[in-house]
């Protein structure tokens, strides 16, 4: 019994050792490059855009599953609940905040045109769909947010109930993949899309399709992922993606319309070069900003849509853009190389600059209540 004991600590003590005090920064460079390929990626017109779409989405539920620690809150449900509760309160906050400036925005004419103003009981409807389904225009980037949520909670309850019905291996991974193909036959007929009032409350269900890829990401939580640095993998993956790019161009951002099994096999090659391509990223000036990045995902990705309104008003008084274009919910199109730069600029760096500005303001205010005391 006692060399039984020791043997479970040393496990244990080692299993910490490689999910915690071994945490590969790397992958906090692939977290920042994910996140600004997000912001690109919703700039009409960025140049190859579409490859954006075969990893930045998919490749945050690997990571997200990656560092999932399972076993810490494998004997409470409310504790697991709980871990969750700085991302669920951020993205709460967003949330209010926008639906709360809703009516702000439309008397500043950044809404889209056909938008109006809120009664009361809209704004309280607002709130209600919110709670799984960003209910504001320029916060729909905010989906992978519930999504995560619900995807963690059904990977855990599965997890949980399989390890107690059975030691079978293969009943976890074979429900995943069922899961995954439910889901997409769900994407491709459309049943949520086109039934609006499940469309303004329930998720799509990217919980389903991308559950893979935090599987994988879980699995290979304690074997690392610096391999994908092997050249060879990384060449390899990138002809892959040149090539399909090249002559297929697949839709990826269209859930439902491509084949489940392009879709699989391109995303995990495509998340592959680009955790590979992270590890070679040694140049400290970069390193450090996509680290910043990557610690600042939900603020970029709830307010880089309302700093395109940014851009665009620079493009606007300079005459590049038409009047009007302060109403379009994301860039404009084909205005060429300097405003793409501006909107993704805008994009990246105005929600830093704004977190920064919260930073400094709220020790300033701590600093003068520690000195008043």
């Amino acid at each position: 019994m006692k060399n039984r004991r020791n043997m479970d600590s040393k496990i244990n003590s080692s299993f910490k050792i490689n999910t915690f005090a071994g945490r590969d920064k790397s992958l906090d460079v692939a977290k920042g490059i994910m996140m600004a390929s997000v912001v690109a990626g919703h700039i009409s017109s960025f140049p190859f855009g579409e490859i954006f779409y075969y990893y930045h989405v998919a490749g945050f539920f690997l990571l997200s599953g990656f560092f999932f620690n399972y076993v810490k809150y494998s004997n409470s449900f409310i504790s697991f609940l709980l871990s969750r509760k700085k991302i669920i309160l951020q993205y709460c906050g967003y949330s209010l905040f926008f639906i709360l400036m809703h009516n702000v925005f439309i008397s500043y004419g950044i809404q889209p045109e056909y938008a109006i103003n809120y009664s009361y009981q809209n704004y309280i409807i607002s709130i209600i769909n919110s709670i799984t389904v960003p209910s504001e225009t320029m916060l729909g980037a905010m989906w992978f947010i519930p999504v995560l949520i619900i995807m963690q909670i059904i990977f855990y309850s599965i997890n949980k109930i399989t390890n107690i019905i059975t030691k079978n291996r293969t009943i976890l991974p074979s429900i995943i993949v069922t899961l995954f193909f439910f889901g997409w036959w769900i994407l491709k007929n459309k049943y949520i899309v086109n039934d609006k009032l499940l469309q303004n409350n329930v998720p799509n269900v990217q919980y389903f399709t991308y559950l893979p890829f935090f599987y994988v990401g879980y699995l290979l939580k304690d074997y690392g992922l610096s391999f994908l640095k092997n050249t060879r993998i990384m060449i390899t993956s990138l002809v892959v993606i040149v090539l399909t790019y090249i002559t297929m161009r697949p839709p990826i951002y269209i859930y439902g319309d491509v084949d489940p099994f392009l879709f699989i096999t391109l995303t995990f090659i495509s998340i592959a070069f680009v955790i590979g391509f992270s590890h070679h990223v040694k140049v400290k000036l970069l390193v450090n900003l996509f680290k910043y990045i990557g610690e600042n995902t939900i603020h970029i990705l709830a307010l880089h849509f309302l700093f395109f309104k940014l851009a665009t008003f620079i493009l606007l008084k300079i005459n590049v853009v038409p009047e009007g274009s302060m109403h379009v919910i994301g860039t404009m199109p084909d205005n060429g190389f300097l405003a793409t730069l501006l909107y993704l600029t805008c994009g990246i760096f105005g929600p830093l600059l704004l977190v920064e500005l919260y930073t400094i303001i709220k020790y300033r205010i701590s600093a003068f209540r520690l000195h008043k005391v």
